[in-house]
C-alpha cells in the first residue's frame, strides 16, 4: 500500500500513472476518501497522470492529532513532493477545497489550475481572502471569479501552467 510519511502523519494515496503526462491530484471531501473519485480517474486517466488520496482522519489516513484546516495544503504540497511532482492541477471538493487553496496560496507557481467544487475552499479565512491582493502583487491578473462564463476555456492538457487566485464572485 502506497503511504506518505510526513511526520507523525501517513497519507494513503493512489497514483494511478501516467508518467509524463500532465498530473491532477483529486481532493475529496469530508466523509469521502480516495474513492469518492472513481468515476473521475478513468475519464481522465487517458491524457492525466491521475493521484487520488485520503485526507488526514479519512479512509486509511489517520489523523495523529488535531493540528486545523491549515495541515490539509501542506499535507498535498508534501505528497506532491514525495511523488517528485513539480506541477499539477488540483480538482477539489467540499473540504477538499481548503486542501487545495492553502496550497496555492503557499506555492501558487506549483499549480496550473485549480478546481473548487461545492466549497468555499476556506477563503472566509484571512489568510485565503488575502490571495488576490498577493497574486497582483506578483504580476499575475488574478482574481479570478467563480463561477466562470460558460464561453470560458475547457479544463485540458495544454492550459498555460498557471495557478488561479480565486474569490466568490458577488454578481
Amino acid at each position: 500500500m502506497p503511504f506518505m510519511q510526513r511526520g507523525a502523519f501517513r497519507m494513503y494515496y493512489k497514483d494511478h500513472g501516467g508518467e509524463g503526462r500532465p498530473v491532477v491530484l483529486f481532493l475529496h471531501g469530508a466523509g469521502g476518501n480516495h474513492l469518492s473519485w472513481w468515476q473521475q480517474v478513468p475519464a481522465f486517466g487517458s491524457q492525466y497522470r491521475c493521484i487520488t488520496a485520503d485526507q488526514r482522519g479519512f479512509g486509511q489516513s489517520p489523523d495523529p492529532g488535531q493540528l486545523g484546516p491549515a495541515e490539509l495544503g501542506r499535507d498535498a504540497l508534501a505528497l506532491l513532493d514525495h511523488l517528485s511532482v513539480k506541477e499539477a492541477a488540483i480538482v477539489s471538493q467540499s473540504m477538499g477545497g481548503w486542501a487545495a487553496v492553502l496550497a496555492a496560496v503557499e506555492q501558487p507557481q506549483r499549480f496550473w489550475a485549480v478546481v473548487l467544487a461545492n466549497t468555499v475552499g476556506n477563503l472566509s479565512d484571512p489568510d485565503c481572502s488575502n490571495s488576490g491582493s498577493r497574486c497582483r502583487l506578483r504580476g499575475r491578473r488574478g482574481p479570478r471569479c467563480w463561477p466562470r462564463p460558460r464561453s470560458a476555456r475547457p479544463f485540458r492538457k495544454t492550459s498555460p501552467p498557471e495557478a488561479f487566485c480565486m474569490h466568490r464572485s458577488r454578481g
